[in-house]
């Protein structure tokens, strides 16, 4: 089961255990979104729990009293945080675990890995550092080095920097190990005189 959720099977939804945050948002709303597109507004529209004036009172609703479109307000509310809090691993879901309004422990989980502007460009620079100072191992295949490329360029993304592909393109090239690069002529590509 576990090993399902760690894949990212079509019948749960992608697991979170603090790692890549902002692909791990992405999938979530995309798959609560096919889930249960109603279900999937409460993560940006608060769900309130009904209430009703009395004597200028505001006081909540008797769960009997509630309209239609309150109780389909209400579950969907509960089918979003339900989704939710199947994704997150036990440190994850610490952190939200008594917040009952899945908007209110959306913004949580987003402010505990995005932080704040600074903390973003500060991880936007580390990765762009990671992009600079990325090589090739001579025993490393081009694809395993690619992997590597982009999963750098996607966080670059997320964190609202793409990194231009012609710059990945040139990055691949400067780094190629020399096992890769055309063998030189000895004479520098000049045809031998008789």
């Amino acid at each position: 089961m576990e090993q399902d959720r760690v894949a990212g099977s079509c019948n749960s939804p992608p697991y979170f255990d603090g790692n890549n945050y902002a692909t791990w948002r992405e999938k979530f709303e995309i798959f609560l979104d096919a889930l249960d597109e109603y279900a999937s507004e409460y993560l940006t529209k608060e769900w309130v729990a009904p209430v009703k004036t009395v004597e200028s009172n505001v006081v909540p609703k008797r769960r009997s009293e509630w309209t239609e479109a309150e109780v389909f307000a209400a579950y969907s509310n509960k089918k979003a945080t339900k989704a939710l809090v199947t994704t997150l691993s036990t440190t994850q879901f610490s952190h939200i675990q008594h917040i009952p309004n899945v908007k209110q422990a959306w913004d949580k989980l987003r402010v505990v890995h995005e932080r704040d502007d600074q903390v973003r460009t500060l991880k936007l620079q580390m990765v762009l550092a990671q992009f600079e100072e990325l090589r090739m191992s001579e025993t490393e295949s081009i694809s395993e080095f690619y992997g590597k490329v982009e999963m750098i360029t996607n966080e670059a993304m997320s964190l609202g920097q793409p990194i231009e592909e012609l710059l990945v393109v040139q990055k691949i090239l400067r780094v190629l190990p020399s096992r890769f690069r055309a063998k030189k002529n000895r004479n520098h590509g000049c045809p031998k005189l008789k």
